[in-house]
């Protein structure tokens, strides 16, 4: 089974996870997520078809040179939008707001704090 769930719920009747259903459907203020059967079990998707990504990067040291001038950064994987975080001496900066990624290209969106040779300046986790 990937991910999550090994049962469903219809009323008030518990199903094995063995038992193959129609489309779960889940509706949260945001977005509709979907449980889909795969003969093995239920793994959650976001855009009803994709499993969601299940690789999770920790403690990763953003790539580039960190001069106090250098804008331009990378980490090692193609990350899950909006799921990566960054953290300069113990200051989590966010993404879209503090700094933009395309792929694995970080760009510091911040004049005032630019990483330099004697910073701590990682990526604590994120899902690609």
């Amino acid at each position: 089974m990937r991910g999550g769930v090994g049962y469903r719920k219809t009323a008030d009747t518990v199903l094995p996870a063995d038992t193959p259903p129609s489309d779960l459907v889940f509706i949260t203020n945001t977005a509709a997520h979907t449980y889909l059967w795969d003969g093995d079990g239920y793994y959650l998707t976001l855009d009803g078809s994709s499993p969601l990504p299940t690789n999770f990067s920790g403690m990763e040291a953003v790539g580039g040179t960190k001069n106090g001038t250098n804008l331009n950064f990378t980490i090692a994987h193609n990350a899950v939008v909006g799921s990566v975080v960054l953290v300069m001496n113990g200051v989590t900066y966010l993404e879209g707001v503090d700094f933009t990624r395309t792929g694995t290209a970080i760009t510091w969106g911040r004049s005032d704090v630019v990483p330099d040779s004697a910073d701590s300046f990682y990526a604590p986790n994120y899902r690609y």
